[in-house]
């Protein structure tokens, strides 16, 4: 004959076995890893106006810099786009987009433009004039 335990009986066992294990000694916490993000040389803001212009249009920095484009909206859509930068970004109405860009190398001058119909062929055209390392104005 097999005898049955109420389940009554079980709950008060569970929660007192819970309590002890939750209170052993607390885990010790890991120190957070710090993240090195690098750091822009410049932080550049270029409205993309409906008027089909960048503003500012002409950039300025030296080979090999990391620059940050915060891409200010204006009331249609328009884009950042330049391959020799590797960058192509949409930029809806009104938003703010961020991007980290990596300057080439190679000094020179880099053509953007926006994409978009109609705004190249209007003049929605803009260059970064890239500097010898240690010739930034």
């Amino acid at each position: 004959m097999s005898r049955r335990f109420p389940c009554c009986c079980l709950l008060p066992l569970a929660c007192s076995l819970l309590f002890a294990a939750c209170a052993g000694k607390p885990a010790p916490s890991a120190a957070p890893t710090p993240v090195y993000a690098p750091k822009p040389a410049a932080t550049h803001f270029i409205h993309l106006l409906d008027s089909r212009r960048f503003a500012p249009a002409e950039l300025q920095g030296e080979s090999g810099q990391l620059i940050k484009l915060v891409l200010v909206g204006d009331k249609q859509k328009h884009d950042f786009t330049s391959p020799s930068l590797n960058v192509n970004l949409d930029v809806p109405p009104q938003a703010v987009e961020v991007i980290m860009v990596k300057l080439p190398a190679k000094p020179g001058s880099y053509e953007f433009w926006s994409a978009q119909p109609g705004d190249r062929e209007g003049g929605m055209i803009g260059h970064v004039e890239v500097l010898p390392l240690g010739h930034s104005s």
